[in-house]
C-alpha cells in the first residue's frame, strides 16, 4: 500500500472495528491484523526485543492512537472523575476552558478490554499518555502491534534506585533536650528544620492546614508509629500490590521502612520527639516501589499514582525516589537520558505540575560520578520538578548528593535547593515509640516538600512555578546558583515572605443586652441586631467594621495574623459591659476564633446637689447655694466619679445593675450635715434607671473641722471633750480605737495626749467641738511611744525632755500609707499621733501657750 494511503487506511478499519465492537471481541487478536506495517517498538523495546524469548515476557507500555470515537465529545463526563478541590486546584494554572482536557478521559474501554484478553497480565491504565502497561509476551507483543488503534508499544523495565548512604550516626531511643525558644518542642528534629527556618513559619501558625500532600514510596510498614497519631491520612492505595493498604504483604521489616521514614519527616507530630514542617497537611500516601528483586519496580507505577492524586486534588508530592538503572537484560537509562523529556516518569511528573501540582524529588545519591555527566535520577530531571539535594547539619553539601546539570539544550542547573539529609532524625519503622536517624536525599526531599506545603498553606493561590521560584530565589546561593547546590539551602520562613500570607484566619461572636451587667451572657440574654461591630488591629488603623446580623452575631474573615481588638458603637445612654481583656485576640494564620459576645446595656443614671446648709438643718431652704467643684463618689458594681457644677448639682450615667455607695469628698474645714453621721447614700439599680435627689448638706467650720483619710490613720484628740467616747467621736469608724504601751490594745474612750489607731471608710471631715489643750505632760518609757499633741502646732524643737536627752528617734507620723519621719525644725499637728522612742522612763513636756478654742 502506497504511504499516502497508510492513514485513511488505518481510519477505516478502525471506523470498523468500533461498529462492530461487540462482535469482533469473540475473534483473537490474530483475526485483527492490519495490512500496514505494524505499530512502532519503542527505543527500549527494540534493544529488548532482539534477546527475547517467544514465552518471555516483558513489562510494556502500549500507547492508544485516540480514546475512541467519543473524543471531546464526552468531556463534560471527565469532570465526574476528578474532585473538586482537583478542579480548583488547576484553575490556578488553566485557562477556564482547559482546566478538563481530553487526557482527563479514560483510556477507551473497548481498547482495554481487547489487550486484557491477550496479554499475560493487565498492570495500569495511563489515561494521560493514553496507553496500558501489561506484561506480555513476544509473541502477544508482536499480535498487538497489528491492532489499527495501537501507535506504539514501549519497553516500562524495571528499574533500580540510586541506594541510600549509610546511615552517618544510627542512634535510637530518646531525643536529648534541646535548648530552643520556639512555641514547639522539636526536640532532636530541631536542627533538620532549624537549618531551614521551619519553626519561624510555625510561629505563625502555618502548620500545612489546607494542603494536601501526597507521599509516594515504598510503602508504610507502621503507620501505627506515635509520630502519625495526629495525621490526617485521606486515602492511600498500593499500586504494586493492587489493593488499598499500603503496608507490603512482605514479612520482611525492610519493605515499607523507607515509607515510615520519609513520612514521618515531612508530617510527624510527637512534640519532644520529631516535628515536620507540615504536620497539619492532609496526606495521599502510595506505594510505587517493590522493594523484591524477585517482583520489578515499575515506571508506570508512579505515573499511575500521580493520575490517582490528581483526581484526589493532590497539592504537593514528595517522592524520595530516583530511577536510573534497569536490571539486566534490560539496556539502562544513563545520563544522556536526563532531559528532562525522555523518561515516562519525568514525562508524567512535569504533566502533573502543568495541572497545578508541586512535584519535589530527591536528587539523588550519586554523588559527583565521573565529575563530568550528571547523576541525577528520573523524575529529577524535569524542567518543573524541585530536585533536592543534601546538606550536612552545618550547611554544606554532603558528599553522596546528585549534581547536574540536566542535558536539554540549553543545559539546566540541578539540583534546585538544598536541604538536612545528613543524620536526619526520623521514626523508627519497628518500634511505635522509637526513633532513629537516617541519611540521603531521601530526608531532604520531604523536608522540602514540607516547606512548599507551608507556603500553599500560607498563600493557596500560588502555582507550582511560583512555589519553586520562591523556594530558589530565598535560598542562601541564589546570587550564585550552580550544579553542586543549585540555588542553595532554602529558607522557609523568607520563601513564605517572598510571595506572602493570604489572610485566613477569623473572629465571630455576638452583641447581647446584658440585663445584669455582669459582662457575660446569661440565659435569657438576647442579642442585638443592627449594631456596629468595630476590629481594630493593635499594629495599624481599623481593620473592619461590620453590623450584627441576626441574633446579634457578627463575624470578620479573612484576617491576617495579628492582635485585635472588639468594640462597638453605642446608641446614646448605652455603655459595653464586657471587659476588654475579654474583647483581645490574637490570631495565628487560618484561626477561626468564636464565641466573642460582646454585652450592652441602657446604663443607669444618679443625680444631686451639694450645698452649704447655713442653718444645719439637713434640708435646702431658699439662700442656701450650692457649692461648686466638690468630689462625689460612686462605689459599687461599677465606679465613677463626679465633680458639682456652678450650682452644685452633679450626676453620673455609666451605671450598670448594682448596689451602689454615694460619698462627698469635703474640703478642709467643711463639716457634712446629712446624710448624718458623715455618711452616704446607697441604691440599687436596674437597667436605665434615672434617679436623683442623693444630696449633701454641709457648713464652713474650719477651726473645729480635722480630716481623715481612707484605711487606717494614727491620730491624737486635741481637745477636751466631756463625751470622748469613740462611738461619739467617730460615728463612721469601720474598727475599734487601737492604743498602744509595750503592746496593743483597744479602748471605748480616748484620753487625751496619747496616740492611736482608727480606720475609716472614705476621706471626711471630723468635727470636734471641745475646750483647746494649750499644755500637755506625757509620760513615755523605754523603748517606742505612740504619743499625741495639742491643740495648735508645736515645735518639735520645743519639746522638753526630762531627763534630758531621753529621745532617741525621730518623731514618726502615718500619712498616706506611709511613715513619715520628722526633723527637729517640724511640728507636732492637731489630730495627729506620733512615734518616738526613748531611752529611758521619762517625760516629755508640750507647750503651745494660750490656745484656748
Amino acid at each position: 500500500m502506497a504511504p499516502g494511503n497508510c492513514a485513511s487506511a488505518r481510519l477505516f478499519v478502525f471506523f470498523v472495528m468500533r461498529l462492530a465492537t461487540s462482535f469482533l471481541l469473540l475473534f483473537s487478536l490474530a483475526s485483527l491484523s492490519r495490512a500496514e506495517t505494524p505499530a512502532t517498538l519503542g527505543k527500549h523495546l527494540a534493544i529488548r526485543y532482539q534477546t527475547m524469548g517467544g514465552d518471555e515476557t516483558a513489562v510494556v507500555l502500549i500507547y492508544f492512537m485516540d480514546k475512541g470515537p467519543r473524543g471531546r465529545k464526552e468531556l463534560h463526563n471527565a469532570a465526574d472523575l476528578l474532585s473538586a478541590k482537583s478542579i480548583a486546584r488547576r484553575a490556578k494554572v488553566r485557562n477556564a476552558g482547559e482546566v478538563i482536557t481530553e487526557q482527563d478521559l479514560p483510556v477507551e474501554a473497548s481498547y482495554l478490554a481487547l489487550i486484557s484478553r491477550n496479554v499475560t497480565r493487565t498492570r495500569h491504565a495511563l489515561k494521560w499518555f493514553n496507553a496500558v502497561s501489561v506484561e506480555a509476551t513476544r509473541r502477544q507483543i508482536d499480535a498487538i502491534r497489528t491492532l489499527p488503534f495501537v501507535k506504539e508499544v514501549e519497553l516500562v523495565g524495571r528499574w533500580k534506585g540510586t541506594p541510600e548512604p549509610e546511615d552517618i550516626d544510627l542512634k535510637s531511643g530518646v531525643a536529648p533536650d534541646v535548648v530552643s525558644t520556639d512555641l514547639l518542642n522539636y526536640g532532636a528534629s530541631l536542627p533538620q528544620n532549624d537549618l531551614i527556618d521551619v519553626p519561624e513559619v510555625h510561629n505563625l501558625g502555618i502548620y500545612g492546614e489546607g494542603v494536601t500532600v501526597g507521599v509516594f514510596d515504598n510503602g508504610f510498614r507502621l503507620l501505627t508509629h506515635q509520630a502519625f497519631e495526629s495525621m490526617n491520612i485521606v486515602a492511600q492505595y498500593d499500586f504494586v500490590d493492587h489493593k488499598v493498604s499500603v503496608i507490603p504483604g512482605n514479612p520482611s521489616t525492610g519493605f515499607g521502612s523507607h515509607g515510615v521514614n520519609t513520612l514521618s519527616t515531612i508530617g510527624g507530630y510527637a512534640p519532644g520527639q520529631l516535628i515536620g514542617p507540615a504536620f497539619g497537611a492532609d496526606y495521599i500516601l502510595a506505594r510505587t516501589e517493590n522493594d523484591s528483586s524477585e517482583t520489578p519496580v515499575e515506571e508506570d507505577n508512579w505515573a499511575a499514582a500521580i493520575q490517582w492524586a490528581d483526581s484526589l486534588g493532590v497539592d504537593v508530592t514528595s517522592t524520595s525516589l530516583g530511577y536510573l538503572d534497569y536490571d539486566l537484560p534490560y539496556p539502562s537509562w544513563t545520563g544522556a537520558d536526563m532531559d528532562g523529556n525522555t523518561t515516562l516518569i519525568t514525562r508524567a511528573a512535569d504533566y502533573a505540575v502543568s495541572l497545578g501540582i508541586v512535584v519535589v524529588n530527591s536528587a539523588g545519591n550519586s554523588g559527583l560520578g565521573n565529575g563530568i555527566n550528571n547523576t541525577l535520577g528520573a523524575p529529577a530531571d524535569g524542567d518543573s520538578v524541585i530536585a533536592v539535594g543534601a546538606v550536612a547539619s552545618n550547611g554544606v553539601r554532603v558528599s553522596f548528593s546528585s549534581v547536574g546539570p540536566t542535558t536539554d539544550v540549553p543545559a539546566r542547573i540541578k539540583p534546585d535547593v538544598m536541604a538536612m539529609g545528613s543524620g536526619v532524625r526520623v521514626a523508627s519503622s519497628t518500634n511505635p515509640a522509637a526513633y532513629t536517624t537516617s541519611s540521603g536525599t531521601s530526608f531532604s526531599c520531604p523536608l522540602t516538600a514540607g516547606v512548599a506545603a507551608l507556603i500553599l498553606s500560607a498563600n493557596p493561590n500560588l502555582n507550582p512555578l511560583q512555589v519553586r521560584d520562591a523556594l530558589r530565589n530565598t535560598a542562601n546561593n541564589a546570587a550564585s546558583p550552580n550544579n553542586f547546590v543549585g540555588w542553595g539551602v532554602l529558607d522557609a520562613d523568607s520563601a513564605i515572605g517572598y510571595v506572602g500570607i493570604i489572610p485566613l484566619a477569623q473572629i465571630s461572636g455576638a452583641i447581647y443586652h446584658d440585663l445584669n451587667g455582669n459582662g457575660q451572657r446569661d440565659g435569657g440574654e438576647n442579642g442585638l441586631a443592627g449594631d456596629t461591630v468595630i476590629l481594630t488591629n493593635f499594629s495599624g488603623p481599623i481593620s473592619d467594621t461590620t453590623i450584627s446580623g441576626a441574633n446579634g452575631t457578627f463575624s470578620f474573615s479573612s484576617l491576617a495574623i495579628g492582635s485585635y481588638t472588639l468594640s462597638t458603637v453605642t446608641a446614646p445612654g448605652w455603655i459595653v459591659t464586657t471587659a476588654p481583656g475579654m474583647l483581645a485576640a490574637s490570631l495565628l494564620h487560618r484561626d477561626s476564633l468564636s464565641g466573642f459576645a460582646i454585652g450592652t446595656l441602657a446604663a443607669s443614671k444618679l443625680s444631686g446637689i451639694v450645698f452649704n446648709d447655713t442653718n444645719r438643718t439637713g434640708l435646702r431652704e431658699t439662700g442656701e447655694a450650692g457649692l461648686a467643684g466638690w468630689t462625689v463618689l460612686v462605689t459599687g458594681t461599677s465606679s465613677d466619679t463626679a465633680v458639682t457644677d456652678t450650682s452644685g448639682a452633679w450626676s453620673v450615667t455609666t451605671l450598670i445593675p448594682g448596689t451602689y455607695a454615694i460619698h462627698q469628698v469635703e474640703p478642709a474645714g467643711w463639716i457634712q450635715v446629712s446624710p448624718d453621721d458623715y455618711g452616704g447614700h446607697t441604691i440599687t439599680l436596674g437597667s436605665g434607671v434615672d434617679t436623683g435627689g442623693f444630696d449633701f448638706a454641709n457648713y464652713y467650720q474650719p477651726a473645729d473641722a480635722y480630716p481623715v483619710n481612707p484605711g487606717w490613720n494614727l491620730l491624737s484628740l486635741p481637745v477636751l471633750i466631756p463625751d470622748a467616747t469613740a462611738d461619739s467621736l467617730y460615728p463612721n469608724a469601720v474598727s475599734t480605737v487601737s492604743l498602744y504601751e509595750n503592746g496593743y490594745s483597744t479602748s471605748d474612750t480616748i484620753p487625751n495626749g496619747r496616740g492611736y489607731w482608727v480606720k475609716f471608710p472614705l476621706t471626711h471631715n471630723i468635727l470636734l467641738e471641745g475646750l483647746g489643750r494649750t499644755s500637755d505632760t506625757l509620760e513615755v518609757v523605754s523603748g517606742w511611744n505612740l504619743v499625741g499633741s495639742l491643740s495648735s502646732p508645736v515645735t518639735i524643737a520645743s519639746v522638753v525632755q526630762e531627763p534630758g536627752g531621753i529621745v532617741s528617734s525621730n518623731f514618726y507620723r502615718y500619712r498616706n500609707s506611709a511613715y513619715q519621719g520628722l526633723g527637729p525644725d517640724s511640728t507636732l499637728d492637731p489630730h495627729t499621733g506620733y512615734w518616738v522612742k526613748c531611752s529611758g522612763a521619762g517625760t516629755l513636756i508640750l507647750n503651745a501657750g494660750n490656745a484656748a478654742r
